[in-house]
């Protein structure tokens, strides 16, 4: 299993549950981008340089598995993201530039599946928010799966549909993806 990216903070910039997100985030010109009262579901991860240093740098699958959606999700602040199931769960991977994997489509571990970018109208400073749901999110009244997901508020839904991602990577033995380049 390989890291999203590389390298990576050792702390990341917002956690999965993380009470300073708890109290809002605001982008530039001081518009809410996450309003007050909103669980973060994963974890924000940087270059260690921070702010926009990682701009296009490669992401990678973290294993072998099945893009099940790529593209621009509707709402939130998401942007562009990919969603890979690797076995019993899905990988998301979001506020990415590029998009370089299509839905249905087979991924190996350390692949390029994407590039480090700011979420939906470049809205945000540069990183990768990576999480993990355990559980299939639920569908949208077109009965399409709603692969943004976010429980917002509804603390026993994060619980259930998503785990620690940190927790997740210490529990595996996670290599580090191919080196890091300057774009």
């Amino acid at each position: 299993m390989y890291y999203p990216i590389n390298p990576r903070r050792t702390r990341p910039d917002a956690r999965y549950l993380d009470p300073t997100y708890f109290l809002g985030v605001k982008g530039p010109g001081g518009r809410w981008l996450i309003r007050p009262g909103q669980w973060h579901t994963g974890v924000d991860l940087n270059h260690p340089d921070g702010g926009d240093s990682d701009l296009g740098q490669p992401v990678h699958a973290i294993e072998d598995g099945t893009v099940m959606f790529a593209g621009l999700l509707p709402g939130r602040s998401w942007g562009n993201g990919v969603v890979i199931q690797h076995g019993p769960y899905f990988a998301r991977y979001m506020h990415l530039r590029d998009v370089l994997v299509s839905a249905g489509q087979k991924v190996v571990a350390g692949q390029r599946i994407g590039t480090v970018g700011k979420g939906y109208n470049n809205s945000m400073l540069a990183h990768l928010h990576f999480d993990v749901m355990v559980k299939r999110p639920p569908r949208r009244k077109d009965g399409s799966t709603d692969w943004g997901y976010w429980p917002g508020s509804d603390l026993a839904a994060v619980k259930e549909y998503f785990t620690d991602p940190m927790a997740f990577f210490a529990a595996n033995k996670m290599q580090e993806p191919p080196a890091w380049r300057r774009a």
